[in-house]
């Protein structure tokens, strides 16, 4: 018998439910043995690099927060987390490409993230901070460590990775604009997903469309076969993804001052 999206749903809450159980000590360590990954550290001796260190003296808290607050936006319950175990955070001169920002590599359980040392030593030089800076990055680029990946489309995996930053603060409303697709992915796809859940009202939309492309079966909240209508039905009570999308833009054209801030 086919799963239907309120079932889905149901599940979700259910496996929320059971997780709530736990007193908050019991579940504050739960978050802390699930996303506690080994940071493999490799910065160079570049002033880009040694500005963030001077701005991180514990590298190792500075990701495990992070790792926490990703883990915590795409799940409810710590159990369904999946292993990661290591972050390689290479900080370092791109020296035949000066003007790149950084990259991601490999798959769990572990990946490496490099970020350009030229960067950061502009971005310091114009007053930013640094520190901030790679956080951001990191927010984006950890999700895909931890995020489901079942048959999901490319697009979509980085619309979730770009949320996951908006909701942590690394992405201004004023990047959101009109026209685009939803399948475009990053901050197209990201600013409508929010959309979805503060103005929609399908706050869980997040957890509720990475699940869709758990490896875990349909109890779980996977989609088969997946698909961006099918995900997004799962997820919004039965919505048709092209006509929230028109919904969506029309929100926009229209409330300017959302996206001023």
């Amino acid at each position: 018998m086919p799963i239907t999206p309120s079932a889905r749903i149901a599940a979700l809450v259910l496996a929320a439910a059971l997780g709530a159980c736990a007193s908050p000590t019991q579940h504050d360590e739960a978050w802390t043995r699930v996303a506690s990954p080994t940071l493999d550290y490799r910065p160079d001796a570049s002033p880009g690099a040694k500005a963030f260190a001077a701005l991180v003296p514990d590298p190792q808290a500075y990701l495990h927060d992070i790792a926490r607050k990703v883990a915590r936006t795409l799940y409810k319950n710590p159990a369904d987390v999946p292993a990661f175990s290591t972050l390689e955070l290479r900080i370092e001169r791109w020296e035949n490409e000066p003007k790149g920002i950084a990259w991601k590599a490999g798959e769990p359980p572990r990946i490496t993230v490099n970020v350009n040392a030229y960067y950061l030593e502009k971005y310091a030089a114009d007053g930013g901070n640094v520190a901030e800076e790679v956080r951001g990055i990191l927010f984006h680029e950890m999700t895909h460590a931890y995020q489901h990946y079942t048959g999901m489309a490319p697009q979509a995996i980085e619309g979730v990775a770009d949320l996951v930053r908006y909701k942590a603060g690394y992405q201004p409303p004023r990047h959101r604009k009109t026209g685009g697709s939803f399948k475009d992915g990053y901050k197209t796809t990201s600013f409508f997903f929010a959309w979805l859940e503060e103005h929609k009202g399908f706050r869980d939309f997040g957890i509720c469309f990475n699940a869709s492309a758990s490896p875990n079966g349909p109890a779980s909240g996977q989609v088969t076969p997946w698909s961006w209508e099918a995900a997004t039905a799962a997820c919004t009570a039965g919505g048709r993804i092209d006509e929230l999308w028109s919904e969506y833009q029309v929100w926009v054209a229209q409330n300017p001052s959302q996206t001023q801030r």
